[in-house]
């Protein structure tokens, strides 16, 4: 996470044409524009601690557009979320037994195949969140925060973005209770508000009275453009079919024989990610994110309005 290892983009044909379609990343200026993003954090380091590396910096940058004060805000709103809610970001271990406990559950699963778009593909399991009382909330929550911080080194993932399809099926009275409004909003400002992710879409399917009521408190914060982004797939996974390839899913979102199959069973799936985060290079990568090294401190940092005033919209970098 050096500010001066030297960079090679990795951004692939597609991706870099898109980037320059809709984020408006110009190759030429990209570096000079990751300069000023670091310039600025330096100028506020006596409050603000984050890596300055160009890929991590450029995440920030790739979901602001390459608008400065846009990026900053999201850059400062993404540690400010996980200086305050320490329980789910702090100290996180891929190889610690619960954290790999609660990735086993299968409540959330990264997929290996990304589909035409190159996005990643994401499906949350609700129903197989652990009720007993033998996990927590918090430990849920520290599983998954690194199966989406994996790939915030991933640059087309920062260019093309997720699909996430929530499968409501086995959810119960005991889910539901699991989700009050403080886990809600926090769960909100972490991965919606501030992480910089472009969400393509999300696909609900397998939904039921409980799920009504459960999206009944959390709908209210969704971004508007994301709302739109939202799709109802009741019981019918053919309608989900249009939007998700059937080569990028599990053998229990296939029909029977189904010849596209490629990426084996939800278990696969998981196994195979587990591998992934607890690579020596991934670990230390995500042990690191997840010190005490970096975020913001809460009682130095300047009101909003103070910081991202008129004046910090340009810098002059040498």
């Amino acid at each position: 996470m050096s500010a001066s290892e030297k960079y090679e983009c990795s951004l692939e044909k597609a991706s870099l044409k898109k980037a320059a379609k809709e984020l408006n990343e110009d190759p030429k200026e990209r570096e000079s524009a990751v300069a000023s993003f670091r310039q600025w954090i330096e100028q506020n380091n006596a409050w603000l601690k984050t890596p300055t590396d160009t890929k991590f910096l450029l995440a920030f940058l790739r979901n602001a557009k390459f608008v400065q004060l846009a990026a900053r805000k999201r850059l400062v709103n993404f540690w400010t979320s996980r200086t305050e809610c320490k329980e789910w970001f702090h100290n996180i271990d891929v190889l610690d037994p619960v954290i790999v406990e609660c990735i086993r559950l299968g409540s959330f699963i990264v997929l290996p195949k990304k589909n035409k778009e190159g996005q990643i593909i994401l499906i949350g399991r609700t129903g197989c969140m652990d009720v007993t009382g033998k996990y927590s909330v918090d430990d849920l929550m520290r599983s998954f925060a690194p199966m989406l911080d994996f790939h915030l080194m991933d640059e087309n993932a920062q260019v093309n973005g997720y699909v996430i399809i929530e499968d409501m099926g086995d959810l119960t009275i005991k889910h539901q209770t699991m989700f009050g409004l403080d886990t809600v909003k926090k769960t909100m400002s972490a991965w919606i508000k501030s992480y910089p992710a472009r969400y393509k879409g999300i696909h609900y399917y397998n939904t039921n009275p409980i799920f009504d009521a459960m999206f009944a408190i959390f709908s209210p914060f969704y971004p508007e453009k994301l709302k739109q982004r939202l799709h109802f797939h009741g019981k019918k996974l053919t309608d989900l079919y249009q939007y998700v390839d059937k080569s990028c899913l599990p053998e229990e979102y296939l029909p029977d024989d189904c010849a596209e199959a490629t990426v084996g069973t939800a278990q696969d799936c998981v196994e195979d990610f587990i591998r992934k985060l607890q690579q020596p290079e991934v670990r230390d990568f995500l042990l690191r994110l997840y010190s005490p090294e970096f975020g913001v401190k809460l009682d130095l940092k300047p009101k909003d309005d103070e910081l991202f005033n008129e004046a910090f919209r340009k810098l002059n970098v040498d």
